[in-house]
């Protein structure tokens, strides 16, 4: 388990740090909501970050699973 967590991990982590530095060695801002047409191409980079956001998201929900898992395991004996 613990491989599957940090393979899920380690993408989403450097995916999603990526995705700021692409976006931002393309000039796109970092704080608008709503992206002005000169630099409408934000909106992909978001997307794109979404998914390694994702990816981040489940390998916490696993590891919060494990270790709770063996927390109880613990304490319920």
């Amino acid at each position: 388990m613990r491989r599957a967590i940090l393979a899920l991990l380690i993408p989403g982590g450097y995916g999603f740090l990526a995705m700021f530095y692409w976006a931002g060695a393309h000039g796109v801002p970092r704080r608008y909501a709503v992206y002005p047409a000169e630099v409408e191409q934000g909106v992909t980079y978001a997307r794109i970050s979404v998914f390694f956001v994702t990816l981040i998201l489940l390998a916490t929900l696993l590891y919060v699973w494990e270790t709770g898992k063996r927390c109880y395991k613990a304490y319920s004996a």
